[in-house]
């Protein structure tokens, strides 16, 4: 168990993520300044517990969950999960203008349209972001988000035989926003750029694409962590462990041969090794930028007013902090690149002799943005003053 630690008495919104490599959680309470940091901690998903984002082995789930919660003294509190995955759907739709209850009863017909399985197994919610009211036809944009019922059955009822009081369950780039965008600008994801949220993690790398404040486009691809690990394990014949091992230590990731050779006999193959992975990797994220700009453009739907084109990429997840994987994909995509520093802009109060946090910020980031969902909320009513 990899527990980060427990920093001070009290309680506090707790975030929990659930992923398929490990499990993190995030317990914020809030302060005069901002939010300070109570407990966190992960531990490792039991194997083969989760497929597809879906919780198959609950029991080992909740027992892993159960005992991180217990290990940090974590007694009661609320908590907010989150579910993620190549099934869930989060994206800006344009339709005709209407009121928001007749938006309500047609909304599983509408989504046929953009999801990929069957409605009537869903769980759908939306929010009606603008009406254009000076066009011929008025339309409205709404954003749509639909998962399927069994990946959220499967999260709330792990957690509720961990022992846990669940108050909400959210798409996890919500909460990536929150933690990434939000909380270094003070609680607001309003700005005059377009930034993509890459967060890489073990199994599906999520991109998501947020424009003045407003989301506009999330894709899953299944180029993660562990497709880095296995191309290690291909080429140099080593186990999992060691393939890990040797991407922790050994690993940078450099495309040219001069800066290759500064690396360790064992650093220089996993670099080669990576190099198919890194080109599929830049592929998809270039796929996804070309697919707003043509959300933009003429030929698509026009989204939020005054977009313009991705100005920037944060890098969240585990495998974020791969040694030169940032500077890397800054140079493939011409944009600046940075991994996501949740701690280190003030908001959130990390005590001393806690330091080895700043190193967990990518992995930390979904359970973060979740323990900071209900605060912000109350700030934004102007609790906490």
């Amino acid at each position: 168990m990899a527990m980060l630690g427990k920093f001070a008495a009290g309680g506090g919104t707790i975030g929990i993520d659930i992923g398929s490599h490990s499990i993190k959680v995030v317990q914020l309470s809030p302060s005069r300044t901002g939010f300070a940091l109570t407990r966190a901690g992960s531990t490792p998903t039991p194997p083969n517990a989760i497929k597809q984002g879906v919780v198959t082995d609950r029991p080992a789930v909740a027992d892993a969950v159960h005992l991180l919660m217990r290990d940090l003294g974590i007694g009661a509190g609320a908590a907010i999960a989150a579910v993620a995955g190549p099934t869930v759907v989060v994206r800006q739709v344009q339709l005709p203008a209407m009121p928001e209850a007749h938006l309500r009863k047609s909304i599983y017909w509408e989504a046929r349209n953009y999801i990929s399985f069957p409605v009537e197994n869903s769980l759908l919610e939306f929010q009606i972001l603008e009406t254009h009211t000076d066009e011929s036809t008025p339309k409205m944009d709404v954003m749509l988000v639909a998962a399927p019922r069994e990946l959220v059955d499967s999260r709330v009822e792990t957690l509720e035989q961990a022992g846990v009081e669940l108050l909400a369950v959210e798409v996890e780039p919500f909460s990536l926003m929150r933690a990434a965008i939000e909380l270094p600008r003070g609680g607001t994801a309003v700005t005059n750029d377009t930034i993509a949220l890459v967060d890489i993690g073990a199994t599906y790398t999520s991109i998501s694409i947020v424009s003045n404040g407003a989301f506009v486009l999330s894709r899953t691809i299944t180029i993660a962590g562990f497709n880095f690990t296995e191309a290690i394990m291909n080429v140099l014949g080593v186990d999992v462990l060691q393939a890990e091992e040797i991407k922790e230590n050994e690993l940078q990731v450099v495309t040219d041969e001069v800066s290759r050779a500064e690396l360790s006999p064992i650093g220089q193959e996993a670099s080669r090794a990576l190099e198919p992975v890194l080109e599929e990797l830049v592929r998809e994220i270039r796929r996804s930028f070309a697919f707003y700009d043509y959300q933009q453009g003429p030929g698509g739907t026009p989204r939020a007013a005054g977009a313009v084109g991705v100005s920037r990429v944060i890098l969240t997840g585990g495998s974020a902090k791969m040694t030169g994987l940032a500077p890397f994909l800054q140079e493939q995509l011409s944009l600046p690149v940075g991994i996501t520093d949740i701690f280190s802009k003030g908001m959130v109060q990390v005590p001393e002799g806690a330091d080895e946090l700043y190193a967990q910020e990518p992995m930390l980031a979904t359970a973060t943005g979740l323990a900071l969902r209900e605060p912000m909320l109350v700030r934004e009513k102007g609790g906490y003053r």
